[in-house]
């Protein structure tokens, strides 16, 4: 069952990190590794954003945010097979301007 994220917002930086942003506009999309910031825009078609293993990448962030406001295109996050976000398959945003960050705990991504 997938979980439905309607809640705005805009991502924060944590610490000195700096974070790569990388423009997707394409679906399906497949990150490579964490410590970005994903703008993507639904305006065309609805995104699948696949996610990186989740294994080896403990501590590590990636914030995903739908930029769009073409709400009948969803932004779909998808996880590695055998692996969840939250304990769910899958993570939807709807709304423009909507954002989630995650965090790998080594073996699952869990919201923050």
């Amino acid at each position: 069952m997938p979980i439905y994220y309607y809640g705005s917002g805009s991502p924060n930086s944590t610490g000195t990190s700096k974070l790569d942003i990388v423009l997707v506009s394409t679906s399906p999309y497949i990150a490579i590794g964490a410590g970005k910031f994903y703008e993507c825009d639904c305006t065309s078609v609805a995104i699948t954003f696949n996610l990186p293993s989740a294994i080896g990448l403990t501590g590590e962030q990636i914030i995903v945010k739908k930029m769009d406001n073409v709400e009948s295109n969803t932004l779909t996050i998808t996880p590695q097979n055998g692996e969840n976000i939250n304990g769910n398959l899958s993570l939807i945003i709807v709304y423009q301007n909507s954002s989630v960050t995650l965090v790998s705990d080594g073996f699952n991504w869990q919201v923050i």
